[in-house]
């Protein structure tokens, strides 16, 4: 597992999104860590 940070990008990130999608489907899977990312997490 690794750790991301807020504003990171790339393949790491697109597979969390992707798995973020399942509790907030309105999510972007665009590889970058942005707010709606991190606010993703909180809600997951």
């Amino acid at each position: 597992m690794r750790y991301l940070k807020l504003g990171q990008h790339g393949d790491d990130v697109r597979a969390l999104q992707n798995k973020l999608k399942t509790f907030v489907p309105e999510i972007q899977v665009d590889g970058r860590s942005g707010p709606k990312t991190e606010r993703a997490v909180r809600v997951a």
